[in-house]
């Protein structure tokens, strides 16, 4: 049973976050909370949702936990809050003196489309079963109140084994009129025609047999105001639809599959194109807000062959009424696949009950738009705004000097990457409140070639929703494609929501089993890099907060993580297989074991020639650090404390470029307490967590590293001196003693 004792940890679960005893759950343009200050449950009416009885906002019954984490539910499933009423008010039954059921919803007509009688799990939800199951009970005298109701139900959730578990009963109370004509001319009862709740039942039990679902209104493959698995599900569109929406998305991804099969995989990658999966597909278009407006205007700037349109028009023609017209702008410039995007948006206009105009350019979409986004002399007048933006933008570096790059040369730092450019230019064409949902690399959050990109997206946009996918594989339909991946959902303003909602599943065909978790805004975008934290866990939450309470980081107390200074490959003429008058210590990855430095180990070319000053570095106290380790490995920091006195007889020493070494800026000398207390940092549990939710990669990166928060001078070299005096280098005790600096 859910109870004010587990509160909590069901909003946990249910993706809550929690600052100074409130828990909120933000779903972009309104939020719902809970606040044990003052024990109330807090609805979001300003948005429409109506409450007929302040009763049910306390924590004074479980039953209001109930119905607030079943309104969580339906809130997260797609329905809007004006279409959500808490304890409507009618007669019971006929001539009987009142009731009132727990949640009421509404269609986008406003026509009654579902009632909610919610109880607590257990005897409570078993009792009221039965007594709808021998007389109708509460349910039917609901419905006998609101006879355009098309659902009844009856609905519990608990919290068992760390887990939220519901259940339901749901009871469709409108006829289907072709079972009933399959009666023939025999007289037979229909709820159409049931004027008391008692007739109501009789209509339930002899007509229908008390026919009843576990399914239909909360499941993955049902959409929001379609309620019925063998009636609105998107899994069963071909039953339902007929061939609306067969010969639409599934039209265009049986062309997109016979295209794919007809080019080699080295000319598809060499335009970026890795296609979108179905499921990938269809799980965007649902991240986006759509606007409550009968015309909405839509970019797709990568468009292929037009999976994320169809899939989005999909989602609109099912779940938003309201809407009458989309106006669709694709761009795509490979002209092998130009004309199967016009194919393929000409069949979603045909078998689209909205009215949609199309537009599809050729053009660049970077060339086209340069002098709009740059603000010159020649930029166009009227630029085009849309509501929403979906892509899969192409993917491919691009020359430092490309016209790409130059155009938009105050996002690119280093070498570009196309795809970011996409993203850049698409928040440039969103209108005010607007949104768009990318498909991107993980690369892209964090390290320095992606500052200025990260700056202008973070400045003119706010991130709100995030899906990670756990697995490197299977994102992309039938394409072998190794890359950390991510969806990606900005809003185009300057209001820094509260929370950003991040999502994460294995890959792109499994949806069904996904993690749910808010973050505040504030630790998911955090430090003068801003950087974006791919938090997964509520353990990784409590990971940043540690490390971000330190305010120091290793520049501003004189010190530098710098990568090894030697390309043995480029200096093979320099290289030595044993110590001579002229050679010293090559220092390599594999001379890091167990957080010491263990040289010589009999490995090839373990020394150099000094010979070449540009390959050398002065034999002075450092920490070692791996700069690549494999995604197999337990940890990504693995580490090494370098002593120069241990190596007396040489001045000078080397490091190849596979490990990274921490050194002080001016070139003095680390006290050997500070390279230990170091050592213990990096070294910890905390830190090595806080850099794999940094950075996804097994790459340790040196720019990185150099804006982590971390302890002060003091603190270091205490650390360094308890680690010494100990002489136990296990990461247990790293943990041990950074907790006590932490707590201090």
């Amino acid at each position: 049973m859910i109870t004010k004792n587990n509160f909590k940890e069901v909003l946990q679960k249910l993706g809550f976050s929690e600052e100074k005893n409130i828990f909120t759950r933000d779903f972009g343009e309104f939020e719902l909370k809970a606040d044990f200050v003052n024990s109330m449950l807090i609805y979001p009416e300003a948005k429409g949702l109506k409450i007929n009885e302040r009763q049910t906002c306390n924590f004074s019954s479980n039953e209001n936990f109930v119905v607030f984490e079943c309104v969580c539910r339906l809130l997260e499933k797609g329905y809007f809050p004006k279409h959500i009423e808490l304890e409507p008010k009618w007669k019971l039954g006929h001539g009987a003196s009142g009731g009132r059921a727990d949640i009421w919803i509404k269609d986008n007509d406003e026509n009654s489309l579902l009632i909610i009688e919610c109880k607590t799990a257990g005897k409570e939800f078993e009792d009221a079963w039965k007594d709808t199951c021998e007389d109708g009970g509460q349910l039917f005298s609901y419905f006998q109140q609101e006879k355009s109701t098309q659902f009844v139900a009856l609905y519990a959730s608990d919290f068992v084994d760390d887990k939220i578990k519901f259940e339901y009963k749901l009871i469709a109370v409108r006829d289907n009129e072709e079972y009933l004509k399959s009666f023939g001319k025999k007289e037979v009862l229909s709820f159409k025609n049931a004027d008391t709740v008692k007739k109501t039942y009789k209509v339930w039990d002899e007509t229908y047999k008390k026919n009843f679902s576990t399914k239909g209104i909360f499941e993955q493959d049902i959409a929001a105001y379609s309620i019925g698995k063998d009636k609105y599900s998107i899994a069963d569109l071909d039953q339902f639809f007929g061939n609306l929406f067969e010969n639409s998305l599934s039209y265009v991804v049986k062309q997109t599959n016979e295209f794919i099969l007809s080019k080699p995989k080295t000319m598809r990658k060499s335009f970026g194109q890795f296609f979108t999966s179905v499921a990938t597909a269809r799980f965007m278009a649902k991240m986006l807000t759509v606007p409550s407006k009968s015309t909405i205007k839509i970019l797709d700037p990568g468009a292929g062959t037009g999976i994320l349109s169809a899939a989005l028009i999909e989602f609109i023609n099912i779940q938003h009424t309201h809407i009458k017209e989309i106006e669709l702008t694709c761009y795509e410039t490979n002209l092998d696949v130009f004309s199967l995007l016009e194919r393929n948006i000409e069949h979603v206009k045909n078998c689209s009950k909205l009215k949609i105009t199309a537009k599809i350019i050729k053009d660049s979409y970077i060339l086209s738009q340069s002098h709009d986004f740059s603000e010159t002399l020649m930029a166009s007048f009227i630029q085009p705004k849309y509501d929403l933006i979906i892509a899969n933008p192409p993917y491919f570096k691009l020359a430092k000097f490309s016209p790409e790059a130059i155009s938009m040369s105050n996002i690119c730092h280093g070498t570009p990457n196309i795809y970011f450019i996409f993203a850049a230019m698409s928040l440039f064409n969103l209108c005010e409140n607007g949104e768009m949902v990318y498909i991107l690399p993980c690369s892209w959050t964090s390290g320095a070639y992606f500052s200025y990109f990260r700056r202008y997206l973070l400045e003119n946009g706010k991130v709100t929703d995030i899906h990670v996918f756990t697995s490197r594989k299977k994102v992309f339909d039938k394409e072998d494609v190794l890359q950390e991946t991510m969806i990606l959902k900005v809003k185009k303003t300057n209001i820094t929501p509260h929370v950003v909602n991040i999502t994460s599943s294995k890959d792109s065909d499994c949806f069904n089993d996904i993690a749910k978790i808010s973050v505040p805004y504030n630790i998911v975008v955090s430090g003068h890099e801003q950087y974006v934290h791919l938090v997964k866990s509520q353990d990784e939450v409590d990971v940043l907060n540690k490390v971000n309470a330190f305010e120091k980081s290793l520049p501003s107390m004189g010190m530098k993580m710098k990568t090894g200074i030697t390309v043995d490959f480029r200096n093979r003429n320099l290289l030595r297989n044993i110590s001579g008058e002229h050679s010293v210590p090559l220092f390599y990855s594999q001379h890091i074991k167990d957080g010491n430095v263990v040289f010589p180990i009999g490995k090839e070319n373990e020394y150099i020639s000094d010979e070449l000053s540009s390959v050398v570095q002065s034999n002075r106290n450092y920490l070692f650090v791996k700069r690549f380790t494999t995604k197999e490995e337990r940890r990504r920091l693995q580490c090494a404390v370098y002593i120069a006195d241990r190596y007396p007889k040489y001045k000078k020493i080397s490091t190849q470029n596979k490990i990274n070494f921490i050194d002080t800026i001016d070139g003095s000398w680390m006290s050997e307490d500070l390279v230990y207390g170091l050592y213990a940092v990096l070294n910890s549990t905390l830190y090595d967590k806080y850099y794999r939710v940094l950075n996804g990669s097994t790459q340790v990166n040196a720019t990185e590293m150099n804006s982590i928060p971390m302890p002060d001078l003091n603190a270091l070299k205490y650390l360094g001196q308890k680690l010494i005096k100990c002489g136990e280098h296990t990461t247990e005790h790293c943990d041990k003693i950074l907790e006590e600096v932490i707590n201090a």
